[in-house]
């Protein structure tokens, strides 16, 4: 996937550095269980991308390019 800049980038986990995909397990910062079901990387530099419609840092996550 690519961001607003035409990156290309990954969703990773900010505990682990694993790279998370549609599908995999993910918990909230409040400790509730979750699948991720849609990934939207950032539009634009001040944007931190959405996982399921909410930021990604909800479920400790974030938007790194490769």
């Amino acid at each position: 996937m690519t961001d607003y800049a035409g990156n290309k980038v990954v969703l990773v986990s900010t505990d682990t550095g694993a790279v998370v995909n549609v599908g995999d397990a993910v918990v909230t910062f409040r400790g509730e269980s979750d699948v991720v079901r849609s990934i939207e990387p950032p539009h634009k530099p001040s944007a931190s991308g959405r996982v399921n419609g909410y930021y990604a840092g909800v479920y400790n996550l974030k938007f790194v390019v490769v």
